[in-house]
């Protein structure tokens, strides 16, 4: 693979600082990488400054977490104006509703008989945008639990005691917001719904891609999907969802080509013409 397009730095949930992420894609042989941090751009002004430094080609990404018919569905946006005045106003409402959530779990947490401050949860996520991860290790560190995984595990996967559900942006909003932001709009690994019916109503909604090759993706999955980018006029896309110590994948385990990245290119600049 010549580009890995799903990225995470610490600028939200992954390990590696954007410009260290950089630099592994240039030990890695990579030709280029998406960094697509999760609502947030804020690893991308130096994801970018070190793309120059290793000479190794940074596409401005983002994934958002939206809400589509009350399923969490995350888009991948590229090559995106990532100052854009309308991405920063409704990324600032992400980052309060973010923060808002997290102090609700302490609150649940605290009733549990598990206390824990918001501010050692923010010094955890530090300039990143905070997330159950960072309350994870908040747990892990006050002795609450052995490890991340058991801190998710018993009290903030859905379903258990300490989880409460985000408020999320509309899909549909979503897919207009990336393409106000002169960017292309794609649907992240769309094995994980697991629901067919569900990728084809989506498809309906303005996306331009699909992200086809993905680590949790078969290969007959994997076939699926091409198929349906072929119908649709889809560029199919691929990715590693890398986050570096947190999850248990390669930098650019899964990726797309060089064409690939041109044709996601060419969907910008018609954009551009279409919405000039």
């Amino acid at each position: 693979m010549e580009f890995d397009l799903h990225t995470h730095s610490r600028a939200s949930d992954g390990s590696m600082e954007p410009g260290e992420l950089v630099g592994l894609a240039k030990e890695l042989g990579l030709q280029g990488l998406a960094i697509t941090d999760h609502d947030t751009v804020d690893g991308l002004e130096e994801g970018l400054f070190f793309g120059r430094v290793y000479n190794v080609e940074v596409i401005p990404g983002i994934e958002l977490s939206t809400d589509f018919a009350g399923h969490e569905v995350h888009l991948l946006g590229y090559f995106i104006d990532w100052r854009a005045a309308c991405l920063a106003q409704a990324l600032k409402e992400m980052t309060e509703q973010r923060a808002n959530r997290i102090k609700k779990m302490l609150l649940r947490l605290a009733e549990l008989g598990f206390p824990l401050d918001f501010a050692e949860v923010q010094q955890i996520a530090g300039a990143g945008v905070i997330g159950r991860p960072h309350l994870a290790v908040a747990m892990v560190n006050a002795g609450y639990v052995t490890d991340v995984q058991e801190a998710f595990a018993r009290f903030l996967t859905k379903g258990a005691p300490a989880y409460v559900a985000r408020e999320k942006i509309d899909f549909r909003a979503a897919v207009q917001l990336i393409k106000k932001a002169k960017g292309v709009p794609v649907l992240a690994h769309p094995g994980l719904l697991k629901d067919n019916s569900l990728v084809k109503r989506i498809i309906d909604c303005g996306i331009e891609g699909m992200e086809v090759d993905y680590p949790e993706h078969a290969p007959a999955y994997r076939q699926y999907l091409m198929e349906l980018c072929r119908l649709h006029g889809l560029v199919a896309t691929g990715g590693s969802d890398f986050h570096g110590k947190i999850k248990d994948v390669s930098l650019g385990k899964c990726g797309a080509s060089r064409n690939i990245v041109e044709q996601l290119r060419r969907k910008r600049e018609d954009d551009d013409v279409q919405y000039s």
